[in-house]
């Protein structure tokens, strides 16, 4: 059964909570984006994603399907309208920024899924991005700062963060992109 309406962070909660496994909602999707750019979409256990490297033994429900298959869509998006999945404005700035840490660890585990994946062979901008998530995953917030330049500050770095995974998707995506010319049929 397929959701009516994409996923957001809080559908995407929701689906977490009710699936009862670990995991952070942004972490969670942070690990499908970074498993998407190693490995192809029926490749991936959704469950051990969730379930920090514990395979299960049973099927992902389809919330978890849809995540996969509209993070996949939205990394392969020629207008490049990938955003990683993170609370909204409506949320405190101390838990934006811990769903942003989150997600670049969740991106980090997806990549390293693939069996022998070397960063070191990448290009040295994709090896730059992956260091700078490296450091994202410890941000945190200092409620002493000025609350506005904060704001500025994370918006910036949410904008690098999904500019990046599509840079290193490019990079390192298992399916080479549809030639959009031959996808197209005459009638």
């Amino acid at each position: 059964m397929r959701m009516s309406k994409p996923l957001d962070f809080a559908a995407l909660d929701a689906v977490v909570r009710q699936i009862e496994r670990g995991g952070d909602t942004a972490e969670i999707h942070g690990s499908v984006c970074g498993a998407l750019c190693v490995q192809r979409p029926e490749e991936i256990d959704l469950f051990m994603l969730v379930d920090a490297g514990v395979p299960a033994r049973s099927r992902a429900p389809e919330g978890l399907k849809q995540l996969r298959d509209e993070a996949l869509v939205s990394l392969q998006d020629e207008a490049l309208g990938f955003a990683p999945l993170l609370p909204d404005d409506s949320h405190s700035l101390e838990t934006r920024v811990e769903a942003m840490a989150a997600w670049c660890a969740g991106f980090l585990f997806g990549l390293s899924l693939k069996p022998g994946f070397d960063p070191r062979a990448m290009s040295d901008d994709a090896q730059e991005i992956l260091t700078d998530f490296t450091e994202l995953t410890r941000a945190s917030f200092d409620p002493e700062e000025d609350g506005e330049l904060e704001e500025v500050a994370y918006a910036e770095l949410v904008e690098y963060v999904r500019v990046g995974v599509q840079l290193i998707y490019m990079e390192l995506r298992p399916d080479p992109m549809p030639d959009p010319q031959r996808s197209r049929s005459v009638h």
